[in-house]
């Protein structure tokens, strides 16, 4: 893996950042998610979900794409329509998109304001137009917005994919939470450096105090590390690779989001305080696909599948 980004990576970083510069600002409290339409649509407009379909690029760009807009404070859908539909399809669904785990499940990201749902039924991937589906926004702290079918969803008119199709979307959909974890932890990382240079306490900035400085450099070093990895999944599109980074992505979330609210103190648990907004992303994110002990037992599977299989 080179590790220097090619001219055209730079330039698809710079046009990424340049599309959402305007969105770098948190959303005006009190407000715990919300969806941001116009950064969506300004992404469309761009052709920025379409990455992985143009010449030239592949799932590293797209990762790339997604880790830079994972660190905004506002959000829109980005890790299903850049890394996961165009890994199972080569046309285009309609977005966004929500992944469920399963087709009874009983809220998931997105589901409220997506078009199109892509199921994991187990043995096969489902892809159900959701059009004329109603579907109500749930309560939730988690930075993003949650949905639910009002009703159980008619399955007969999904599309399905087969049972092939079922490991691609666990080895994409891993990657959309080690590269969204990325981007939140180092927004969140920047955030809190920044508000520690000015905090004073006991007469001097909380930032020189060398303590602090230990455990900053500890959940910096985590973050490179998480962020390397997981560039190097979608670099090596392997799904070992992808199911150890979303392993790395929901230990390390756990560990740097604690320190970042302990330094912030009181006032990070305040909805005046923008952390949240990575933060508790973080926390929705630990979750997905069985969370830490799923990755995990996923990684030992597809690393050993032979072992398993006979300790069993």
């Amino acid at each position: 893996m080179d590790f220097d980004l090619n001219a055209d990576q730079e330039q698809l970083q710079d046009a990424v950042a340049h599309a959402s510069a305007k969105y770098r600002t948190a959303p005006i409290h009190p407000v715990f998610h919300a969806y941001d339409t116009d950064l969506d649509r300004d992404l469309g407009q761009g052709g920025f979900f379409d990455v992985q379909r143009q010449d030239g690029y592949g799932p590293l760009d797209a990762a790339l794409t997604v880790e830079t807009l994972s660190r905004l404070p506002r959000c829109a859908e980005i890790g299903a329509s850049l890394l996961v539909a165009p890994k199972l399809l080569a046309d285009a669904l309609p977005r966004p998109i929500a992944l469920l785990s399963r087709p009874d499940v009983a809220a998931a990201r997105f589901l409220a304001q997506a078009k199109t749902a892509i199921i994991d039924a187990g043995d096969d991937v489902l892809i159900l137009d959701l059009e004329g589906m109603a579907r109500v926004e749930t309560e939730s702290l988690y930075a993003y917005p949650f949905g639910a079918f009002a009703s159980p969803p008619d399955l007969s008119r999904a599309r399905r994919l087969g049972a092939t199709a079922v490991p691609v979307l666990r080895q994409w959909w891993r990657l959309v939470i080690a590269m969204e974890a990325v981007g939140a932890l180092q927004a969140a990382l920047e955030f809190t450096v920044e508000y520690l240079k000015t905090r004073r306490q006991f007469g001097r900035p909380l930032g020189s105090f060398q303590a602090i400085q230990h455990r900053l450099a500890g959940g910096t070093a985590l973050i490179q590390g998480l962020r390397w990895q997981a560039l190097n999944a979608a670099w090596s599109q392997d799904p070992v690779d992808a199911a150890l980074a979303a392993t790395f992505a929901q230990e390390a979330a756990q560990s740097v989001a604690y320190d970042l609210h302990q330094f912030s103190g009181a006032l990070g648990l305040t909805l005046e305080h923008p952390l949240h907004f990575w933060t508790w992303r973080l926390k929705a994110l630990q979750g997905e696909l069985d969370a830490l002990h799923g990755q995990a037992a996923a990684a030992a599977d597809l690393a050993w599948p032979r072992r398993r299989e006979s300790a069993s």
